[in-house]
């Protein structure tokens, strides 16, 4: 039997003398969405910070497809197949929202056909975004940024996709359309603070639940059904 796309065991993350999270420990399948909840200052973004290679971690392991990769930087982790969308978005506001995606895929094949065919999936899951292809990225709004965030995360065809404040910026039925569109097209497994399944609901398969600064994942936690119309 396979193992795991992710392992997450015993976490710990510190900013200098300051502890932001202990003893996380999760796992995440292949194909599976998974949502990372908690209160402000749970640690959520700290851990993602860390499963991404953006921050080393204290303590603890991460394994990604069977490897471990326990404290390799982001660079090398998007080689690796994993990408992080950083809470707040963090678009390139002066240069171009295709300039913005095409920095996105500089891990991939930088071949004209290759970049083409990354550039126009990029556009039918966001249609907006290909109506704005040539508009400074810090000219859009809010949740249009926050779609070219997703989209260049994309860009460079990740295994496992970790997005942080998923729906932070978009309109409901933004979102959940999206993600109706990503779970279909992409089918991968995104770790973060709110994803969709991959039947297309606007709720995850599975939620780890992050309390003071710890977590461990467990099949049985999950949301409950979807409240009303989610049309």
């Amino acid at each position: 039997m396979a193992g795991p796309l992710l392992g997450v065991t015993d976490l710990e993350v510190a900013y200098g003398r300051v502890e932001a999270v202990r003893g996380v420990s999760l796992e995440v399948a292949k194909g599976e969405f998974v949502a990372v909840i908690g209160s402000n200052g749970a640690g959520k973004s700290s851990t993602m910070k860390a499963i991404a290679g953006v921050i080393k971690p204290r303590g603890g392991s991460i394994r990604l497809a069977g490897a471990d990769v326990t404290g390799e930087p982001a660079h090398a982790m998007v080689r690796r197949g994993l990408a992080m969308v950083p809470e707040g978005r963090q678009v390139f506001a002066d240069q171009t929202v295709e300039d913005n995606l095409l920095l996105g895929g500089y891990a991939r094949s930088q071949e004209s056909a290759a970049k083409t065919a990354r550039l126009e999936r990029a556009y039918q899951l966001f249609p907006r975004l290909g109506e704005r292809r040539t508009q400074q990225a810090g000219s859009l709004s809010g949740g249009e940024q926050q779609m070219l965030a997703i989209a260049r995360g994309l860009q460079s065809e990740p295994e496992l996709l970790v997005i942080d404040e998923l729906s932070l910026g978009l309109a409901p039925r933004s979102s959940t359309c999206s993600s109706r569109s990503w779970s279909t097209s992409t089918r991968r497994a995104w770790p973060s603070s709110w994803s969709s399944s991959s039947q297309g609901k606007p709720w995850p398969s599975r939620a780890v639940p992050m309390c003071s600064r710890t977590a461990t994942s467990s099949p049985a936690a999950r949301p409950p059904s979807s409240p009303g119309t989610r049309g």
